[in-house]
This record gives structure tokens, C-alpha cells and sequence, in this order.
């Protein structure tokens, strides 16, 4: 029902070490983790990601991917702990606290990743993403009003698909296909696919699609 969120070519660039040089080279190591990642080659990442601990030690980018590559091979109490460093060294940091969401929703503990999810909204009240990470996981708890007045808050089009995922997921749980498959057309009117994909991907965990309606 969830897919960690790793940050895309924004990461480069953030230890401003002074040097240029050794800076590229990690940024290089950091993309090519992130496609082999993408690749489903989680033997490459963490190779990837030894090299760029060497050239630059102990930064967030590293330790996310990491977390990343255990959260895939369900190892979620060692994501978790990695996850739990993250925070512990950036409290504000946005990418460590969804992901703790997401390895408790992976564990299936709904009210702990409910409770990190409304947290993160507290500081970031307009964030589509967690709205929409709390329907699917009001959802899985049964609570269907709790779902769709959630969905229903989310104002349309808002500034992403979510809006519309979160009213095809509730369609979608109470039976109705067709009406989700209306909503998520809907979205493409907006946004594109690739804009939608972290979505889509929920859509296919959470039982309501096939892996090939991606």
C-alpha cells in the first residue's frame, strides 16, 4: 500500500563541501544509484551507495537510499532504523518522516503511520501526498466516512493528481471500478502519468489494480 518517496536530481548538491570536484562525483554516484534503484537492481544501488558513503560520508541522500533499498527487500525494522536517524538529525526533514509513514504502513500498524502522516501535515497543511496517504490508509482501517470525507476536503483540481487518486480509491474499495477509473482519466486532463506514477503504484498495493493498469 505504500512506496518510499526518494527525492529526484534536487539531491545533488547538498553537502556543499567546498569542493567541486569530489561534490560532482558523489552527485554522479547519487544518479546512478537512483536509476539502478528505479531499475529494481537493489545489488547496484547499495554498490553505488558504498562508493558515494566513501566520497562523502554520512549524508541524508545516502542514508535515504539506503533505507530505500532495505524498505524493498522487507526489511523494515532496519528501514526504520535509518529512517529514525534521518529525523533525529534533520527533525523538519520531510522525505525521513513520510518514509517512517510508509514502513508502518508496510507493517500494517494504520494508526502509527496515521499519526506520522497528520504530523507531517501540521507543518505542511497543503501537502496532497499525505491527504492522499490517509484515505488509502483510513481505507484499509475500514473507517469509509473517515475516507471519503478526507477525499472530499481535497479540493479539485488542487495542485496535483491526488485529489482525484484519493476519490478513485475510495470508489474503488466501495466497489464501484468504473466511477475510479472516471476520476483517474480525470486527473490525466491535468496531470500526466509520470506526474501520477508514486500513485499509481499505491493504486496497484493496494489491490485495486493489476499491476499492468500502471
Amino acid at each position: 500500500m505504500c512506496a518510499v518517496f526518494l527525492p529526484g536530481a534536487d539531491v545533488v548538491g547538498e553537502s556543499a563541501v567546498g569542493d567541486d570536484k569530489i561534490q560532482r562525483v558523489f552527485d554522479v554516484k547519487i544518479h546512478q544509484a537512483l536509476e539502478a534503484f528505479e531499475k529494481g537492481d537493489y545489488a547496484q544501488t547499495s554498490q553505488c551507495i558504498e562508493e558515494a558513503e566513501i566520497i562523502l560520508p554520512g549524508q541524508t541522500t545516502t542514508r535515504n537510499i539506503q533505507a530505500a533499498v532495505l524498505y524493498k527487500q522487507r526489511k523494515y525494522d532496519e528501514a526504520l532504523a535509518v529512517y529514525d536517524q534521518i529525523v533525529a538529525v534533520d527533525p523538519t526533514s520531510f522525505t525521513g518522516h513520510f518514509n517512517r509513514a510508509e514502513v508502518k504502513l508496510a507493517q500494517k500498524k494504520y494508526d502509527a503511520a496515521l499519526d506520522i502522516y497528520r504530523m507531517i501535515l501540521t507543518s505542511a497543511p497543503g501537502n496532497e501526498l499525505c491527504k492522499f496517504k490517509i484515505v488509502v490508509v483510513l481505507l484499509l482501517k475500514g473507517d469509509m466516512k473517515g475516507a471519503m470525507d478526507q477525499a472530499n476536503e481535497m479540493p479539485l483540481p488542487g495542485m496535483s493528481a491526488a485529489p482525484f487518486f484519493a476519490r478513485a480509491a475510495v470508489a474503488y474499495q466501495t466497489g464501484d471500478p468504473r466511477k475510479g477509473m472516471e476520476w483517474v482519466n480525470k486527473s490525466e486532463e491535468y496531470f500526466s502519468r509520470e506526474d501520477s506514477r508514486m500513485l499509481r503504484e499505491v493504486m496497484v498495493e493496494a489491490g485495486w489494480w493489476k499491476s499492468d493498469q500502471k
